[in-house]
């Protein structure tokens, strides 16, 4: 068979003499117009573009199931601005007056902490209150002459606390004051107007600290950053062709039965930008739109981002996915079921974190046995590869453009699509030329 091979080149499609040759997936249902040189793609708008040659890829699976192995000092090379699990790497330094503007706001100072210095704070707070408080209570009963031989032996003698005859005890009774115990050993007499006022202040510290102490605990229990852990993403977003146009495509998926509540999905992108001025931006913004950015997550979802015009993916190919330097950053924002808090979660991915000529597995299944739909989790970052082209979504539409500016003949009567190019339903590419059965040129596509 004689076939040029020009365009394939130019598409720069997989080439592999392993496996059978297959039909370039363009994501509908095809039509076959061969013949032994030349061969044709139907389009919508009624054009043909000539095409040949025998490029296929693997439809193996490919992505390991298991998370690869990364060591400490692999980490610490990736630059990455949000972590895969959401963490924020970002440090601050050389702030003026930091530490009096944390304590300004020491509540969420408080918060944010870890458990362990909470811990130490509470274990502290109410060992100093206890302290600060027994000498005062000594030092009341000392002044009184409580401590003295003669008023203990003095039977008529009243003494501010009963049941205190040194510091120890006087520790024992601030304890028990303030957190009312109430032993009934140890007690307040109205001998001291002084005892009586200190009983009323050592109170209300006692319900303050506790107050605190509970505050604390509770937010940082019950903050949504906790629920956001349940909250997964792909480890990898992968590249594909997805109704005839280059989208990317990453999976976000809920691992509770509880929903979240208007959930959101947005994602940007930052990289380096140089302006006309030949000013340097290293970290700027780039606001990537994505199909839909409200969600019904009852099952994990792939978000899909069509790289189109208005991408910063545009005038990317498969090979400069792996050599330029960006952060692909994703956020899901949406109310927890249970408490209408709100939560975030985010993760990153990297350029050598998304697969180019790839495809997410099927998670759900209907099992008949029970009536129920089954999320299969052990495939959520699971690939399969499939037939892509490696030139950038620019240069599809230039040659789309070109295709349907050599066939004014066959255009048809349907309406203007302006520059937009898609694949009509039923087109089909025979990329050799031979002569196949129907489940030949059968494409079985999964999610």
């Amino acid at each position: 068979m004689s076939c040029s091979r020009d365009l394939g080149d130019s598409l720069g499609f997989t080439r592999s003499s392993a496996v059978q040759p297959s039909l370039f997936r363009v994501g509908m249902d095809r039509d076959v117009s061969a013949s032994n040189e030349t061969q044709t793609i139907t389009t919508n708008i009624g054009t043909t573009l000539p095409t040949c040659g025998n490029f296929v890829t693997d439809h193996t699976t490919s992505a390991p199931r298991h998370k690869p192995i990364i060591r400490k000092h692999e980490k610490l090379r990736q630059k990455r601005i949000v972590r895969k699990g959401g963490g924020l790497n970002i440090t601050a330094a050389n702030v003026d007056h930091q530490n009096r503007q944390f304590l300004a706001d020491f509540f969420t100072t408080l918060v944010d902490l870890k458990w362990r210095w909470n811990i130490m704070i509470f274990s502290t707070s109410f060992l100093l209150s206890w302290a600060i408080f027994a000498v005062i209570w000594y030092l009341i009963c000392y002044a009184h002459g409580d401590y003295l031989a003669s008023s203990r032996s003095n039977a008529t003698w009243i003494p501010c606390v009963r049941g205190q005859h040194s510091f120890a005890s006087a520790f024992l009774f601030s304890l028990e004051t303030q957190h009312t115990i109430g032993y009934g050993s140890r007690y307040i007499t109205e001998e001291c107007p002084g005892a009586i006022l200190t009983l009323i202040v050592q109170s209300i510290t006692g319900v303050l600290i506790q107050c605190l102490c509970v505050g604390i605990v509770f937010s940082k229990v019950s903050r949504p950053k906790k629920r956001a852990q349940t909250l997964v993403f792909s480890r990898t977003a992968v590249v594909c062709m997805r109704d005839g146009y280059l989208c990317l495509l990453f999976r976000v998926g809920n691992m509770r039965r509880s929903q979240i509540l208007g959930t959101h999905v947005s994602a940007l992108v930052i990289k380096k930008k140089v302006t006309t001025e030949l000013e340097v931006i290293p970290f700027h913004r780039y606001d990537v739109d994505v199909e839909s950015d409200s969600v019904f997550m009852i099952w994990p979802v792939t978000i899909c981002h069509c790289i189109d015009s208005n991408s910063p993916f545009y005038e990317m190919t498969a090979e400069d996915f792996i050599t330029e330097k960006f952060e692909l950053v994703s956020i899901l924002e949406g109310s927890i079921e249970s408490t209408g808090m709100t939560t975030q979660a985010r993760s990153s991915y990297l350029n050598g974190e998304i697969t180019w000529g790839h495809r997410f597995q099927r998670l759900v299944t209907f099992q008949r046995q029970t009536g129920l739909y089954r999320i299969d989790f052990s495939r959520f970052h699971n690939t399969f590869s499939v037939d892509t082209p490696r030139c950038s979504a620019r240069h599809l539409d230039d040659l789309r453009k070109q295709a349907s500016a050599h066939a004014p003949s066959v255009v048809s009567s349907t309406p203007d699509t302006g520059d937009d190019f898609q694949v009509a339903r039923g087109a089909t590419i025979d990329l050799c030329g031979e002569n196949k059965t129907e489940e030949e040129n059968k494409v079985v596509l999964i999610n």
